[in-house]
């Protein structure tokens, strides 16, 4: 069964937390991602070592603190658009975010874990993220 979002009455950052619990999943022990990144809660990274633990409600803190920089670089978009952006921020990393937002960087072409290898989970998540971008805005957009 495929995870669902209900967004009725919901703002972009609610979207785009939902958007982000379904592809990031929650691991309430700390763990080291494809690249070797000590991650816990919903892909938190800052500060984690081996052995750490936290609480869902924890977790929840922390994506919204971590995601709450992206918000003020998509303010202006779509809902679908602005949550798909702020997940593939949350991911990539702000300046990531920037990049792609100018154009300067095809979003579709961050696939690989820190050691170049392409993960499926991820073609997977770019792709929505690009849908949603793609259906949420008129005209052109580039990734």
């Amino acid at each position: 069964m495929t995870p669902s979002i209900e967004t009725a009455g919901l703002g972009r950052e609610q979207v785009a937390a939902a958007l982000i619990r379904v592809f990031e999943g929650l691991r309430l022990e700390a763990f080291q991602d494809s690249g070797g990144v000590w991650t816990i809660g919903y892909g938190h990274t800052a500060g984690v070592k081996e052995g750490d633990r936290c609480a869902p409600g924890q977790a929840a803190l922390w994506l919204n603190s971590d995601a709450s920089l992206l918000f003020s670089l998509v303010s202006s978009l779509p809902l679908f658009a602005a949550a798909a952006w702020i997940s593939f921020g949350y991911n990539c990393g702000y300046h990531t975010l920037e990049l792609a937002l100018a154009g300067k960087v095809d979003m579709r072409r961050y696939v690989h874990d820190r050691h170049g290898k392409v993960l499926p989970g991820l073609e997977a998540r770019r792709a929505l993220e690009y849908t949603l971008i793609q259906s949420g805005m008129p005209g052109e957009v580039k990734p």
